[in-house]
């Protein structure tokens, strides 16, 4: 995985520029003196994939598999990235082809990815699990278009980002949690309710 990758459809390219216009970036698109940027970024999502599916990095089982498929439907390119610079954070999307019907899922990384990850890797390792499991589930049919199941979905997605960040306290004791980190972790030990969690 040398640079961002596109899905299996070969039209994809065009019809995410299509959907986001200029936002859309791909590595061959940029002009030279974005070119560094590019591959920065690729080496640091990559980075972030492999820690996570490394039990050594981080001991969580359903992680560590979650991040090991992710890997793998990137490289079989069924899962699409691209750089996109009209999202604050790694976002979970979907490309329809309007000929064929196909969906292909696409997981968005912000131009200033390698900065977030620098300054606080915890929440981009967190944002990339909670993405993976929304990702997982649409690759699974869990949801149906329905608000019941979506939210199903984002309820199971918070409690997997609890359970990793579970692990990385205790694995990293000398790590302290932020506000947000403790109210997740609350959430996904059924301390506090979905509606309060998200208020």
């Amino acid at each position: 995985m040398d640079q961002p990758i596109r899905g299996q459809d070969a039209n994809l390219d065009e019809r995410i520029k299509g959907i986001f216009g200029e936002f859309a970036i791909f590595q061959q698109d940029l002009p030279f003196h974005a070119e560094a940027l590019a591959q920065v970024t690729v080496i640091a999502f990559n980075n972030c994939v492999h820690w996570l599916r490394t039990p050594e990095n981080i001991t969580n089982q359903e992680v560590n598999a979650l991040a090991g498929m992710m890997w793998t439907l990137i490289e079989k390119k069924i899962v699409a990235t691209a750089m996109h610079n009209g999202v604050p954070h790694l976002t979970f999307a979907v490309i329809e082809n309007r000929t064929n019907g196909v969906q292909t899922p696409v997981l968005l990384i912000p131009p200033n990815f390698v900065k977030q990850v620098q300054t606080n890797p915890l929440k981009e390792l967190g944002s990339f699990v909670f993405y993976s499991r929304q990702i997982a589930g649409f690759i699974r049919d869990e949801i149906d278009g329905s608000e019941e199941k979506r939210k199903e979905l984002e309820i199971e997605s918070y409690k997997l980002e609890a359970s990793f960040l579970e692990s990385v306290f205790q694995q990293y004791p000398a790590v302290e949690p932020s506000e947000y980190h403790q109210k997740v972790m609350a959430f996904g030990r059924g301390e506090i309710t979905y509606d309060e969690f998200r208020s």
